[in-house]
């Protein structure tokens, strides 16, 4: 078996959005757990100032996450009109 997939995105909140995406959230976890069923792990996590996120995703494979990203891509555009102000950062493993 080769070594999973590994996705590390740091993205800035628009000012006051914390609640609104702290409401996002869920659903979209939801979403992905019914829709994507060789997802290892999809999380989210907020800075101590709640400025920022942090989104985790684990996929057994770069295939994997191209699907994700195809699945997803309406909902991560709400989001960026929404809660998103920018992702800061990418990281691949």
């Amino acid at each position: 078996m080769s070594a999973p997939f590994i996705f590390i995105a740091t993205n800035r909140l628009k000012e006051g959005a914390l609640a609104a995406e702290e409401e996002r959230v869920p659903g979209l976890c939801d979403f992905i757990e019914a829709s994507e069923p060789r997802v290892i792990a999809f999380n989210e996590y907020v800075n101590q100032d709640g400025t920022e996120v942090g989104v985790v995703q684990v996929h057994p494979d770069a295939d994997s996450f191209e699907f994700h990203m195809g699945i997803v891509r309406e909902r991560a555009e709400r989001a960026y009109a929404e809660t998103l102000d920018a992702t800061t950062s990418i990281q691949v493993y």
